[in-house]
């Protein structure tokens, strides 16, 4: 797995915002994980900047408790 990067913010429409810390930006639909190896959710849109992108993720269910960090293959 390599890591997508640090969970910063859960917005109003219950999407995860994630700073992204690798050189990789992952594809648009790229299933996302926490250091268990859960599925957390898909990827829905990338924003922000070229050089530090912002990942907004889609939950596959409620959010009760987050890792910090996230993960893609």
């Amino acid at each position: 797995m390599k890591r997508l990067g640090k969970v910063l913010h859960i917005t109003r429409n219950r999407l995860i915002l994630v700073q992204v810390s690798s050189k990789a930006v992952p594809q648009i639909g790229s299933y996302v994980f926490d250091r268990r190896n859960r599925r957390i959710g898909r990827v829905y849109d990338i924003i922000g900047p070229t050089k530090s992108p912002f990942v907004l993720i889609r939950p596959l269910n409620t959010i009760e408790k987050l890792d910090k960090e996230l993960f893609v293959r």
